[in-house]
């Protein structure tokens, strides 16, 4: 599957935007500001700067859990959901939006059924494998195919960037295969979230050539993005959003 994430300029700031003929997917930079799951006013004035205005915003709590939340109708301009990492909809004109600081976002789509989905995946989602439950309920509420499926695992932290201690590793391995995503240093260990997710999302079915990693780094590229593990808890939030347009 061909990168097409690249950087664009909207009022003189970057924006990261990734195109396949019906749907977007956007990815903020420091230039648009932080955001939060809470501050719907912020959404709907940077929807109104990307020409998105008339969308419908899902916004999502993000509990670092596997919960994914499927959205099949919608009664008001925006939609809160509680106790939620993961959103999955068929609705057009539907933003779903989820904010990252170093966690993994995932991007969902499948063109045939015209579905879309978005799902949180740190290193807690990744161990609840946050994205086989996204998977499940794109074949079952909607009757996706894995081979349909496309996806695109956004900016977070690299590698080579992400030192954890025994306890990550322990629950990475639970999930996945750390020989190939793991590098040890000592008592900590070098974990390669990007792949992990990957190959958690291989194993669903979902063909190899689906899967894009976008190759961004939040924690090295420290002018484009904000980063927890760099910053700490003061750490602003860059926003991911998908939409069927």
């Amino acid at each position: 599957m061909e990168n097409n994430f690249k950087i664009t300029f909207i009022n003189n700031k970057k924006l990261l935007e990734y195109k396949d003929e019906d749907m977007k997917i956007l990815f903020t930079t420091k230039d648009f500001g932080s955001f939060s799951t809470n501050d719907a006013k912020g959404y709907k004035e940077l929807l109104q700067e990307i020409n998105l205005e008339d969308n419908v915003l899902i916004l999502s709590d993000q509990v670092h859990e596997n919960h994914v939340e499927t959205i099949k109708k919608i009664e008001k301009e925006v939609l809160k959901l509680k106790d939620t990492d993961g959103m999955v909809t068929n609705l057009s004109k539907t933003s779903l939006c989820t904010v990252y600081a170093d966690c993994v976002p995932l991007f969902f789509y499948d063109k045939t059924k015209k579905v879309i989905a978005s799902s949180h995946s740190g290193w807690k989602g990744t161990e609840k494998n946050i994205a086989k439950e996204t998977i499940d309920k794109m074949k079952t509420n909607y009757g996706c195919k894995p081979e349909d499926i496309k996806c695109l695992i956004g900016p977070s932290i690299s590698q080579k960037n992400y030192e954890v201690d025994g306890k990550v590793f322990q629950a990475i391995k639970n999930v996945t295969d750390t020989e190939k995503i793991a590098i040890k240093q000592g008592e900590k260990y070098l974990i390669d979230l990007w792949q992990a997710n990957k190959m958690l999302i291989e194993k669903e079915g979902i063909p190899t050539e689906n899967i894009t990693i976008s190759g961004f780094c939040t924690y090295e590229f420290s002018e484009l993005f904000y980063s927890y593990r760099r910053e700490g808890q003061n750490a602003g939030r860059m926003t991911g959003i998908i939409t069927i347009l």
